[in-house]
């Protein structure tokens, strides 16, 4: 599949996946669950919708689903500890505005969760 069909569709899955939780969290909060909660469980159903849709649509891949999980959060959280290290250095090291750190922190986030599923978890 080529790269761009799959930046794409990884784009796509970000924005569902953004819908979806913000849904899930609104709905959790309406029927009263408390922020952490309702947080807790848009983060959940995201992660687990995310997930499947890259593995299935975004990759295609068809390796087994235990082992793949496993790499899936382990990237997640890889990616988030490299965007937290963009956004504290830009703002405490490069006197950078916190809003336009938190972009490049975002735009971060998305490029190496990108690669690295690509690379390591959902390869072909």
């Amino acid at each position: 599949m080529q790269l761009l069909q799959q930046g794409l569709r990884f784009g796509s899955v970000g924005v569902l996946n953004t819908l979806l939780g913000g849904a899930v969290i609104a709905a959790a909060t309406w029927f009263g669950a408390i922020p952490a909660v309702a947080n807790a469980l848009g983060y959940a159903v995201g992660l687990a919708c995310a997930f499947a849709l890259h593995r299935g649509w975004t990759f295609g891949s068809r390796q087994p689903v235990q082992l793949q999980f496993a790499g899936y959060a382990a990237v997640l959280v890889m990616a988030w500890l490299f965007n937290l290290v963009v956004v504290l250095s830009l703002v405490h090291r490069a006197g950078a505005n916190p809003y336009a750190a938190q972009l490049a922190g975002m735009a971060t986030y998305s490029i190496v969760t990108f690669v690295a599923l690509k690379q390591f978890v959902f390869r072909a």
